[in-house]
């Protein structure tokens, strides 16, 4: 028998999956939701998440504007909606939800990195600086100081960018590892081994390379890359041949 609590579990393992890029068994997750109930709010915007990631906006839209019927005031849902509309150039509406969002939860860090991210889209830069500061004054979680960092390096305040990114990266070094990968999610194991042969075949070539970003993160704080991951970043040194 289907129930609430069944179609959350298994809306949240669907979630999961989304979150190591599994994006095969988050939409079976998600799809077998929406089977149960097609107006279900959580698996209409798991889709839409989804939908957004793998670069298919429009009916990423399409699945995040089906989900406010009946989320219209969740604020994290309403960052979404933004990011999908920014992509899509619809700034309008971008605008209307980003307004809510930030009225909805003016204190909320989501409320005001959702407002961000749509005044820094449409180049309202004054404003940017003003929430970026309430940003760092209301928040000290990393992602949100980066976000802050973000945005007054937009506006010309490189020096304390700088000083902000520097904390943030130091504090998310030092945090603990994250969850463990569940199990059937192979793309971090394909990453694995796509770094193995990026290597090999690299060191055949005499090219040198340094990981970079997130592989690089992974690596130094936690001895593998991470969860979430499935590339690889690397850089090459100017000198090598292009």
């Amino acid at each position: 028998m289907t129930t609430p609590q069944s179609l959350h579990a298994q809306f949240l393992e669907g979630a999961q999956y989304l979150l190591v890029h599994d994006y095969q068994k988050a939409a079976n997750a998600f799809d077998a939701v929406l089977k149960a109930d097609p107006d279900n709010m959580e698996a209409n915007a798991g889709v839409a998440a989804l939908l957004h990631k793998t670069n298919n906006s429009r009916p990423a839209y399409k699945y995040a504007k089906k989900a406010l019927k009946k989320g219209s005031t969740n604020v994290p849902l309403l960052s979404l909606v933004i990011a999908i509309a920014l992509k899509l150039g619809k700034f309008d509406d971008a605008k209307r939800y980003a307004t809510k969002a930030y009225k909805l939860a003016p204190k909320s860090v989501k409320g005001m990195q959702a407002y961000l991210h749509y005044l820094q889209h449409t180049d309202k830069w004054r404003e940017v600086e003003q929430v970026a500061l309430r940003l760092l004054a209301q928040s000290k979680d990393a992602n949100a100081r980066l976000t802050a960092g973000t945005a007054l390096q937009s506006v010309g305040r490189i020096i304390e960018a700088i000083r902000i990114y520097r904390n943030a990266i130091a504090d998310i070094l030092a945090t603990k590892s994250p969850p463990p990968i569940p199990k059937g999610a192979s793309q971090h194991e394909n990453a694995q081994n796509a770094l193995f042969d990026i290597k090999k075949y690299l060191d055949s070539l005499g090219v040198p390379f340094c990981l970079a970003h997130g592989s690089l993160l992974g690596i130094y704080r936690d001895g593998d890359l991470l969860p979430g991951d499935s590339d690889i970043d690397v850089m090459l040194p100017w000198s090598v041949d292009r």
